[in-house]
C-alpha cells in the first residue's frame, strides 16, 4: 500500500469519526428530554456550516462527493432528533393522562388521595412524575419534555393540568381510564 494511499484512508476515518462525533453531541444537546429548545439554536447553525462547507466543496469536485454523504447524515440526524422531541412530548402527554386516571381511580375507591405513586399503582412506571404532599395537600408534578425547567401541576381540585404560570394547559392530555 502506499503511502499517500495510507494518509488517505487515515483521514477519511478521522473525517468520518469527527463527524460522527458531532451527530452524537448534536443528537445529545437536542434529543434528550427537556432540551428540545435546543433545536431552535442548533439548528440554523447546523445549516450555516454545512452550507458553507458544500460551497466549499463546489470548488474541490474530489470532496463534493464526501460533503453530500456528510450533508444527508447530518439531515437524518436533525430529523431523528425532531422525530425523537416528537415522541418525548406524546409520551408525557400519555403518563400524564395515565396518571391523571390513576389518581382519579384511587380517589374514587378510597375517598381520598394516595400517599405516594407506588399506592397509586404508579410507582416505577411513569418517569415524569414527582408526587408530594405539602401542607396535607397532594402535589403531581409532570417534567415537560420539551423545555429543560418547566414542569407541569396537577390541579386535584379541578381535575387538570396546569402549566408554570397556573394556566391550564392548553391541549389537556385525554383521560385513559
Amino acid at each position: 500500500m502506499e503511502r499517500n494511499s495510507l494518509k488517505s484512508v487515515v483521514m477519511t476515518v478521522i473525517s468520518c469519526s469527527a463527524t460522527l462525533a458531532g451527530i452524537a453531541f448534536f443528537l445529545g444537546i437536542t434529543a434528550t428530554p427537556g432540551s428540545a429548545y435546543m433545536l431552535v439554536f442548533a439548528l440554523p447553525l447546523l445549516f450555516a456550516v454545512r452550507l458553507s462547507a458544500s460551497r466549499s466543496a463546489r470548488q474541490r469536485p474530489e470532496a463534493a462527493r464526501k460533503e453530500r454523504l456528510r450533508n444527508i447524515v447530518w439531515v437524518i440526524a436533525a430529523a431523528l432528533s425532531v422525530v425523537i422531541n416528537i415522541f418525548n412530548y406524546y409520551h408525557a402527554r400519555h403518563e400524564m393522562a395515565v396518571s391523571a386516571a390513576a389518581f382519579g381511580q384511587y380517589y374514587a375507591r378510597h375517598g381520598r388521595y394516595p400517599e405516594t405513586l407506588a399506592a397509586a399503582g404508579l410507582g416505577g412506571k411513569i418517569s415524569c412524575l414527582r408526587y408530594h404532599w405539602i401542607d396535607g395537600k397532594p402535589l403531581l408534578l409532570c417534567k415537560d419534555p420539551l423545555l429543560l425547567f418547566e414542569h407541569y401541576q396537577y390541579d386535584f381540585q379541578h381535575r387538570r393540568w396546569l402549566e408554570d404560570n397556573g394556566e391550564p394547559v392548553a391541549d389537556q392530555p385525554e383521560d385513559e381510564t
